[in-house]
């Protein structure tokens, strides 16, 4: 018997707003009023009349110089979960590639689990994987490499093994930054470079170095490397040269999330909680946007016209992706909402540090269906095949949910053997992945929840 949603699905319209107390500067602590005996005798009358002036002249003044600090806010109503993760799992063509720290690739048919191949790895301590053009890429860091490099491996999608491979200098500070697009691998191998590799042999094309380090990972859209820096600068890079197209400089530096590319313009989330959207062409200012409440460090979600960011207090706006003007702002029923977004077939699904879920419609705001979680942990939730999944932590346990995406009905919940990893649920060939921290995989059937098979990473 299928559960439903419970009274707690119910809205309640009324707003609530929270008010941050902001200590006004230490210069404008005191002020220091000096009057003359002989200067002027008042009246009582006109003595009270003035002091009233007084205070509310110093409040009017005191609220200016305020409102003109960058708005500041301890988010409070946004939680926040890792980016990085020791594991990774893709799937391709019906072929599932997951891997270990130490640099492990085995390959498994998603259909049955049936193990296809496994590359052993070594002593390294980080590692990243990618599948592109039939080809598995492996980047991974050694363990007691006081040098820092990182050595990058090109394996054979269908059977493991080795096309080539080759190493890099890195900073081993910063987690292993890498995609494939065109036929070209690009490394952030330090705060300060990107590596541009040819794919078919791992030779170098280009490296780029910046001034200062980068704020986040670079995008690659239509052929330009989209990157900015702490220093508020944003670079437009050549793909196949890294020749410099242009260069903008804005008066706050861009935060961890990386650079949205969408319909010829370019979307910043920047470190004072606003947003910024650029033209590619050329990286000219199209508008700039500071809501009321700082923005949530996530990159912006762009469907059809439109901008989809969350804010500091919890709430969504919508924003007209050509002039940056306010669609509309749902304040949503969520406690510590994560910072993701995703947009999918008109609705707008947000997810809560709790394992709640709200659905909005993309149109208007408005509020489609609301699931009410528990005290515990959530990680990202996947939306795919008109169903919402999401995995949820309450101590020790662990449980998976899936909803229906149309009225947040609960379709089924599965108790996994242990703990997965906080990653997002990967839905293909109709079943569920769950990976765990040993690298092993269930597979449950995406309709029901059940166990279809499990693979472990060494056997």
């Amino acid at each position: 018997m299928l559960d439903t949603p419970d009274s707690d699905h119910n809205i309640d319209d009324d707003t609530r707003i929270e008010i941050t107390d902001l200590d006004p500067p230490a210069e404008m602590g005191n002020f220091a009023w000096r009057y003359s005996r002989s200067s002027l005798v008042l009246s009582l009358r006109e003595r009270v009349w003035m002091g009233i002036a007084s205070i509310v002249g110093i409040v009017f003044l005191a609220a200016v110089v305020l409102m003109s600090f960058p708005h500041t806010s301890t988010p409070a109503k946004v939680a926040s979960f890792p980016t990085f993760h020791p594991l990774s799992l893709s799937v391709v063509d019906g072929i599932a590639y997951t891997s270990s720290p130490d640099g492990t690739v085995i390959a498994l048919r998603v259909s049955d689990g049936f193990l296809l191949w496994r590359h052993m790895g070594g002593n390294t301590r980080e590692e990243f994987t990618t599948i592109a053009d039939g080809v598995v890429y492996l980047a991974t860091l050694p363990t007691g490499n006081s040098t820092f490099t990182m050595r990058i491996e090109a394996l054979r999608s269908g059977d493991g093994s080795l096309l080539w491979s080759h190493t890099l200098a890195a900073d081993g500070s910063i987690p292993i930054q890498l995609m494939v697009a065109n036929g070209v691998i690009y490394v952030s191998s330090t705060v300060t470079s990107i590596d541009a590799l040819r794919a078919s042999d791992g030779s170098l094309l280009w490296n780029y170095h910046s001034r200062t380090p980068f704020a986040s990972m670079p995008t690659v859209a239509d052929g330009v490397i989209y990157a900015g820096t702490v220093d508020g600068h944003v670079y437009a890079l050549s793909a196949t040269d890294g020749f410099t197209f242009w260069e903008n400089n804005s008066l706050f530096s861009s935060n961890s999330a990386s650079p949205t590319a969408a319909d010829g313009r370019i979307y910043l989330d920047l470190d004072n909680g606003s947003i910024e959207a650029l033209l590619a062409s050329n990286g000219a200012l199209l508008w700039h946007k500071l809501p009321p409440t700082p923005l949530a460090e996530s990159s912006p979600a762009v469907v059809d016209g439109v901008v989809y960011v969350n804010a500091l207090d919890g709430s969504i706006y919508a924003l007209r992706a050509s002039d940056g003007s306010t669609l509309w702002r749902a304040s949503l029923h969520l406690p510590d909402v994560l910072p993701s977004i995703i947009a999918r077939d008109g609705v707008i699904f947000v997810e809560a540090q709790n394992g709640s879920v709200e659905a909005l419609r993309s149109k208007d705001g408005s509020v489609l269906w609301l699931y009410t979680g528990a005290e515990g942990g959530a990680g990202p939730l996947t939306v795919a095949q008109n169903m919402v999944f999401l995995a949820f932590q309450t101590g020790d346990r662990a449980s998976i949910t899936a909803l229906q995406a149309s009225d947040g009905l609960v379709l089924w919940r599965h108790t996994p053997r242990a703990l997965p990893t906080p990653f997002p649920q990967i839905v293909a060939d109709g079943l569920v992945l769950v990976v765990f921290p040993d690298g092993s995989i269930d597979a449950l059937g995406a309709d029901n929840g059940t166990l279809r098979w499990q693979q472990a990473m060494f056997s």
